[in-house]
């Protein structure tokens, strides 16, 4: 504050009564000069301490939550509804082909129309090592159509939840024993798992699918999304959100009773998978070979998960701050959903940047994100929401017109 914070937001529950009371001992009986926001960060249940009624906004991810924010007698016009903030390799649809992201990511031999191998085009093949941002790989001429591969994405959050060992083993030779799918798992920073997976004597297999792919943390978790089919995981909010921007059908196995209960509601309602506990892992290979054998089913999961993201959730919540609260253009309407469920098909359109008119020159504008790094980092991914440091600096968005909210975000 005393460095000229004009803004911090919050995306954790238990630091923002804190934030208030120490704001109100800086300011005591004057009007408090930093504006608070807070950014729910879980899609279907929430604890009370997100709800600290002294903020200015909260920005929550769902209907439900939508609910719970009313429950607690926040008032309307502080609610906005955006979804759940992802990073940006979800905010926009790749252009590469899935069969094309298989071999380059997974090693996968490229198939013609007809299923037959053809040889790959890509060198190197797979490294269980994550790989490091790239540029785009040379596309296959236009005249070659490739099949793409089943692929089961097997993860573990960032810390790699603790049943994942007798998941991938049950799953990994139940799949290539019966060659229904390859399987995908990424472990996360748990290098125990990883190591235990990497030298588990797996079957041979001659078939097209072999021994599980095994792969430690990876930065781009949107292109391995993509690969995929089916994603198995933990009922973790972020995972679940870029699942559902990738149209991928979710089986949960395992959720922080409270904290992430209301995840598996949310996915449920909106029938974009269901839930089987991780203590039965039969079950659990079960239930994927029975999506498998019906592409009607993922189809339908698919859509239903598309429905109900937001793949541009962090530049709306970036777009609405930088409008509404840094005054640095025109101000942007409340969202309010319609009584209907609030899904991709209800979403408002986006405010247009070209639109907004030009403003004069501001001050230098500072925002303080508090975020904990323990946190909602629930993918084996390197970030689940809006890439920053500690503080953040929007210093030119207000005088050059062109900007839009991406810079915010």
């Amino acid at each position: 504050v005393e460095k000229g914070v004009d803004l911090i937001i919050s995306v954790h529950p238990l630091i923002n009564h804190l934030i208030m009371h120490c704001l109100e001992e800086i300011f005591g009986e004057q009007p408090i000069g930093v504006k608070v926001i807070t950014v729910v960060t879980d899609l279907g249940s929430a604890h009370l301490s997100w709800f600290e009624p002294r903020v200015d906004a909260i920005f929550v991810p769902s209907d439900m939550i939508r609910l719970l924010a009313l429950e607690h007698e926040f008032q309307k016009e502080k609610i906005y509804q955006c979804g759940l903030p992802v990073r940006e390799g979800f905010w926009h649809p790749t252009t590469r082909s899935r069969a094309e992201l298989q071999a380059e990511l997974l090693g996968l031999p490229l198939l013609g129309s007809n299923g037959k191998k053809r040889r790959s085009m890509f060198s190197g093949g797979w490294s269980p090592v994550a790989y490091p941002a790239s540029p785009k790989p040379p596309s296959s001429p236009s005249s070659l159509k490739f099949q793409a591969h089943r692929v089961v994405l097997l993860m573990g959050g960032g810390e790699g939840f603790g049943s994942l060992v007798p998941l991938a083993k049950s799953l990994g030779e139940h799949l290539g024993k019966k060659q229904l799918a390859q399987l995908v798992v990424v472990c996360g920073r748990n290098e125990d798992v990883y190591k235990c997976l990497e030298n588990h004597e797996w079957p041979d297999s001659r078939g097209l699918y072999g021994k599980p792919i095994i792969l430690s943390f990876v930065s781009e978790m949107d292109l391995y999304m993509a690969t995929a089919d089916v994603v198995v995981t933990k009922a973790g909010p972020g995972t679940i959100a870029e699942a559902m921007i990738q149209g991928l059908p979710c089986l949960l196995t395992s959720f922080i009773p409270g904290q992430e209960e209301g995840n598996v509601t949310f996915v449920q309602e909106s029938g974009a998978g269901t839930f089987v506990s991780q203590d039965e892992p039969d079950k659990v290979v079960e239930t994927v070979e029975t999506w498998l054998a019906d592409p009607l089913v993922l189809e339908r999961m698919s859509e239903k998960a598309r429905e109900a993201s937001r793949p541009h959730a962090t530049l709306e919540i970036a777009r609405h701050i930088g409008h509404n609260f840094l005054e640095l253009q025109k101000p942007v309407p409340v969202p309010v959903p319609k009584n209907e469920p609030f899904s991709g098909s209800h979403a408002p359109a986006a405010p247009s940047d070209k639109d907004a008119p030009e403003v004069a020159p501001a001050r230098r504008r500072t925002v303080h994100i508090n975020n904990d790094p323990q946190s909602h980092h629930d993918t084996g991914s390197a970030s689940n929401h809006p890439e920053s440091s500690d503080l953040a600096e929007f210093s030119d968005f207000a005088r050059v017109p062109e900007r839009t909210a991406t810079d915010l975000a």
